[in-house]
């Protein structure tokens, strides 16, 4: 008895030995592999370019967890009774007479000049400023946008129309020839050229591919588009995405110039694009198609001031409350034709950019923010105002610029190995007229050779630059600069790191499972919950609740250009919010966790941080209970 008791004591120690051993080395081999960047020697680090992930857009991974959907059909809504030409107003006769509920009851139409309210500090409301003629024919509009309602017999409103008249204004015009002038003396151009931005909100280039096959078509046979293959988010969300791309800085950049988030925009106003473009002569326009949830004004303020000499925004603010909004459809049309067509008639108006250049802004966040997937029921629409694009020769002065801000950061095919890949990669188009390409085949032959190389939002926004004093010139970029123009060529081993990239945002690593024991996923799981929960704030640790980590679902080897440091990256669920977060974790030599930049949530928060406003924030936040909700 007492000999196997001894067997059973040696047994267990040496077990505990070898766990101890397990453990001494695992964590010996996180402290080699975990140092930070400035512990390896620069000879050490992988200096090769940036290589992207295979990931197939068809993979039968994603096939049960997207979807396709049919052309967004208006037809059977309520109807528009009203259209324009040139300055006028014209009841469509013809529908109504299609109509048979509506053709003996029909009365007239009035109009109502509506513009932003001047009482608030914010582009969010509008007023009626005066009240037009009714018109059972047809009448002539002065304003720039006016809200018509038609009535019948019993004086019931039977249908809305919201115009926007684009005609040249005298005094602007005069304004932007004397800027133009000035312009070209001092800068001396080689070419003048518009510029044309039309973006759809969190589309990875795979998913274009699969939702959109006849708009990217177009692009790429008959506009002879050139698509940046490699071109990774400048960081997670939408609105430090459009910093990169309209100012070319990152959100903190905009933060030290003493703008603040609750501020309007209108003290960093200067240093967008269109801004830029406006102080050279161009003319400049925006229109983003809903009134909230854009990235300028979704907890934000917009502008007090209109930030642009066209901007749709009141016609957006009144169709976006309206209850005559259904789904994707205003009225029986489709509010991507109500943006696209706004600019084919502002390049059909300003078709001359030799003389009366312009520079535009638009995003669509509506039809693509809560469900990716609805990208295909827009494919037909985007593919018909390529077309008319096309066939007006309205781009033979433009450089049209078809871009999305990130890939999905939500929904089913977030949580997949593909999704985690799309979301790094937003697709990115740029068209240059025909005669370009023949005229400057140095120039595209190193654009071309770009595609292959690591692109991110800042280069575009330096192409854009280097159009506006356009020089023709080419030559080859350092690794020390942080964002190039595609008119210079791209040194080959630039990584995101060089590109000023986060590394939760970057796509070139290789992505593998790691294989860990449960003890130290945990350990890396707690670190990233410990980092979510100090993102708040202590005068707000009253409003929110403390998280704690539910598990740990996926823990991925990152094999980086950065360094060649290991890295993982970690998706954990937490409690009580049933959030999923995802973020880079690595050890120190001190075998302490620390996470890499910023922890991204991937699943929607919705109404779980209403208690607070600070946009960054709130999806880190899961509101105390109210007395009124504990009761």
């Amino acid at each position: 008895m007492r000999a196997f008791l001894v067997l059973i004591f040696w047994i267990f120690s040496t077990t505990l030995v070898y766990v101890y051993l397990l453990y001494s080395n695992l964590v010996h081999n996180f402290r080699i592999n975990y140092r930070e960047s400035k512990d390896v020697p620069e000879a050490d680090r992988k200096t090769s370019g940036c290589s992207f992930p295979a990931v197939d857009p068809f993979d039968k991974a994603i096939e049960n967890i997207t979807r396709k959907f049919p052309t967004i059909d208006c037809s059977k809504k309520k109807p528009h009774l009203v259209y324009t030409k040139g300055d006028t107003a014209f009841i469509n006769h013809t529908k109504i007479k299609e109509l048979p509920w509506l053709k003996s009851t029909f009365k007239h139409c009035c109009y109502e000049i509506r513009v932003r309210d001047p009482n608030q500090n914010e582009d969010q409301k509008t007023i009626t400023f005066q009240k037009g003629p009714c018109f059972k024919d047809s009448v002539r509009v002065t304003a720039e946008y006016v809200l018509v309602k038609c009535y019948n017999t019993s004086n019931i409103v039977i249908s809305k129309s919201y115009l926007t008249f684009i005609r040249r204004k005298p005094e602007l015009e005069a304004e932007l020839k004397i800027k133009y002038t000035a312009h070209v003396n001092q800068h001396a151009p080689k070419e003048t050229l518009s510029v044309m931005m039309v973006g759809v909100d969190g589309m990875s280039r795979n998913s274009m591919i699969r939702s959109m096959p006849k708009t990217r078509r177009i692009l790429l046979e008959t506009m002879k588009a050139v698509e940046l293959h490699k071109h990774n988010k400048y960081a997670d969300n939408t609105l430090p995405n459009v910093f990169g791309l309209l100012t070319g800085n990152s959100e903190g950049s905009m933060l030290r110039v003493n703008w603040t988030r609750s501020q309007s925009f209108d003290k960093i106003n200067d240093f967008f694009l269109w801004s830029t473009y406006r102080n050279a002569g161009y003319r400049t326009a925006m229109f983003v198609d809903r009134s909230r949830i854009t990235s300028f004004h979704n907890k934000k303020r917009g502008w007090v001031k209109q930030p642009v000499d066209y901007y749709f925004r009141e016609a957006v603010v009144d169709f976006d409350n309206d209850m005559m909004r259904s789904g994707f459809c205003i009225g029986d049309v489709p509010d991507i034709t109500l943006l696209t067509d706004y600019w084919v008639k502002f390049a059909t108006l300003f078709n001359n950019s030799k003389t009366e250049p312009y520079f535009t802004y638009s995003f669509s966040a509506h039809l693509t923010h809560d469900d990716v997937d609805m990208a295909s029921a827009g494919d037909e629409l985007y593919y018909r105002f390529l077309t008319k694009l096309v066939d007006g020769n309205l781009l033979n002065n433009t450089v049209l610029v078809f871009f999305s801000d990130h890939g999905p950061r939500f929904g089913a095919i977030r949580s997949t190995y593909n999704g985690m890949v799309e979301a790094r990669t937003p697709y990115m188009f740029l068209v240059f007229p025909s005669w370009f390409h023949t005229k400057y085949p140095q120039l595209m032959e190193v654009v071309k050779t770009n595609q292959e190389r690591l692109t991110t939002h800042t280069d575009v926004y330096e192409t854009l630059i280097d159009l506006l004093y356009f020089k023709a010139e080419t030559g080859k970029g350092s690794l020390t600069q942080p964002r190039f123009s595609l008119f210079k060529e791209i040194p080959e081993g630039r990584t995101c790191e060089h590109a000023q990239i986060a590394v939760e945002c970057c796509a070139c690593m290789d992505f593998t499972e790691a294989k860990l024991s449960k003890a130290f996923a945990q350990f890396l799981g707690l670190a990233l919950v410990e980092k979510v929960n100090r993102y708040i704030p202590k005068q707000l640790k009253n409003n929110c609740l403390s998280l704690q980590l539910n598990q740990v679902t996926t823990l991925i080897d990152i094999s980086s250009n950065i360094s060649q440091k290991k890295q993982y990256q970690v998706t954990v669920t937490t409690l009580p919010n049933d959030a999923i977060y995802e973020g880079v974790v690595g050890v120190t030599r001190s075998n302490k966790a620390v996470v890499t930049g910023d922890v991204i949530r991937l699943n929607m928060y919705k109404h779980q941080a209403d208690c607070i406003e600070e946009e960054k924030l709130r999806q880190y936040c899961y509101c105390k209970p109210t007395k009124s909700k504990l009761h």
